[in-house]
């Protein structure tokens, strides 16, 4: 199943993948909202902030997915800092290899800590974003959480 919550106003996108439904067509909407955001927040006065939270067990996208996530990032207008948490190391070791082996024009942290990510997000962003928190909320509670800790708490 496949999550978003989006603050135009402040250029803040969290994703879940989470699981359960169509697991292997998640990646579809999920690239979807990510071009639309990185469209809607081109030009503004801050890049994107763009957190995505993988829930454990959720299988990692198959070539044909992974294939259209690098061409959609390719895109020009896509320039957020992007922050990914997942507790499985192989798709963290994928992602961090993805970052090397082309040209991005984001800047990526990956890791197993939405605290760090958020907090890496913030330091990129030269800001603090409660969004993240707000947003994080409401997409942990579209479905029950299969995280291996509880989400983190909403900054005020």
């Amino acid at each position: 199943m496949y999550y978003s919550e989006f603050n135009q106003a402040r250029a803040v996108l969290v994703c879940r993948i989470a699981r359960g439904g169509d697991e292997e067509n998640d990646f579809g909407p999920h690239i979807e909202r990510l071009v639309s955001a990185a469209e809607a927040t081109h030009g503004g006065a801050a890049r994107l902030a763009l957190l995505i939270l993988i829930d454990p067990g959720h299988p990692l996208p198959n070539s044909v997915w992974r294939r259209r996530v690098a061409e959609a990032t390719s895109n020009a207008h896509f320039k957020p800092f992007f922050a990914v948490v997942t507790d499985n190391p192989l798709a963290r070791g994928m992602l961090t290899a993805l970052s090397w082996l082309r040209p991005q024009r984001f800047e990526a942290h990956v890791g197993p800590s939405e605290e760090r990510a958020v907090a890496w997000l913030e330091a990129k962003r030269q800001e603090r974003l409660p969004e993240l928190g707000f947003l994080l909320e409401r997409v942990m509670r579209k479905a029950p959480a299969r995280r291996s800790k509880p989400p983190m708490a909403a900054a005020g």
